[in-house]
């Protein structure tokens, strides 16, 4: 059980690395891949023009909706794998912990 938490964290990990990038390059001024966020921010900017959205901000709404599309389906897999973990925990009737989340 141990191991089977252990790859799920670590595929955990993986993925939020892919949806967010390297939390060591979120400083300012740091560049390391476009994310679904700042698809959406650039999106955005065109809203707060009286010129109105640029082709710009059009495109990476676009591209902000194809990747959250993709990202929904990943998540959504994260969230099926972890409620079999869970499940298999409490089959193992461990004792109970305060705080634990696992009733």
């Amino acid at each position: 059980m141990i191991k089977k938490i252990a790859d799920f964290k670590s595929k955990y990990k993986n993925i939020e690395y892919e949806l967010d990038g390297n939390p060591a390059r979120a400083e300012i001024g740091e560049w390391d891949k476009v994310t679904l966020a700042a698809r959406i921010r650039i999106a955005m900017q065109g809203l707060s023009t009286s010129y109105g959205p640029t082709e710009l901000n059009s495109s990476n709404l676009e591209i902000a909706r194809k990747m959250f599309n993709e990202s929904k389906g990943v998540i959504e897999s994260l969230k099926v794998e972890l409620e079999s973990l869970e499940n298999q925990i409490k089959e193992l009737n461990p004792p109970h912990l305060s705080g634990s989340g696992i009733n």
